[in-house]
């Protein structure tokens, strides 16, 4: 049950929560407990907090308790009191990985600290590697951050955790627009495309392939094009020199 909660939640809130278990806590016959989070979810969060207090008060070592507080308190627009109810959850459950992705969630979204939701994302990792949406949390803070590569690796372990087959499939399906569009203008642009990747594509690539800052200096290349350099020049070549400033 706490997992189709946290299904209408996630939807509610906009967040990939990583559902690893049933809740089993005694609190699960308690009628209020089913009556706080319907009223979370048909958007009374003061009502939902207040019910969840009083059971806390009954159920103090709750950990699920205390992350729907933190819920509620996210929607009541607390996340100062969110987050305290969302690590005292952790501290009642330190493998809580629904605790730790809201908790990872609020400080990357709310409070703009990256650097905090990677270190919860990446123990979710630890704790449930098998969990895909796990990996798509953790590539949306580090492609926030800036660590574009890193992003993208735990993008493809992401969809290592999906059937080959199907995968293919839904790529597949995707592209089928692309593919219209390109079937339609190839023909007027496949020599422009060739003669561009001995060109600007080229001296481009390099930079974003270098690892360094992923751009060349666009000012120089015009510079060197208004002097008439030639695209085989080294000068152009070495506009955007590797990570390290080796050539």
């Amino acid at each position: 049950m706490l997992r189709s909660w946290l299904a209408v939640l996630a939807l509610l809130l906009g967040i990939n929560f990583c559902f690893a278990a049933e809740s089993n806590v005694p609190l699960t016959s308690d009628k209020r407990w089913d009556q706080a989070r319907k009223s979370l979810a048909e958007g009374k969060p003061d009502e939902a907090k207040t019910l969840f207090e009083e059971l806390l008060k009954q159920y103090p070592t709750a950990a699920d308790l205390h992350l729907f507080l933190g819920i509620a308190q996210l929607r009541l627009r607390n996340p100062d009191a969110a987050i305290v109810a969302v690590k005292r959850a952790i501290g009642e459950d330190p493998r809580h990985v629904e605790a730790r992705t809201l908790l990872g969630w609020i400080e990357m979204e709310v409070r703009g600290n990256v650097a905090a939701a990677i270190t919860e994302y990446e123990k979710v990792i630890e704790l449930r590697p098998e969990l895909p949406e796990a990996y798509s949390n953790l590539a949306a803070a580090q492609k926030k951050s800036g660590e574009l590569d890193r992003a993208v690796d735990r993008l493809a372990t992401r969809l290592l955790m999906t059937f080959p087959e199907c995968l293919t499939k839904t790529i597949e399906s995707m592209r089928k627009k692309k593919l219209e569009h390109w079937d339609r203008n190839k023909e007027t642009n496949r020599a422009w495309l060739a003669l561009n990747m001995m060109t600007e594509a080229r001296v481009g690539f390099r930079a974003f392939m270098s690892g360094g800052g992923r751009e060349i200096d666009f000012v120089a290349l015009r510079k060197l094009i208004a002097d008439g350099v030639t695209w085989d020049d080294p000068r152009l070549r070495d506009l955007a020199p590797p990570a390290g400033g080796a050539k």
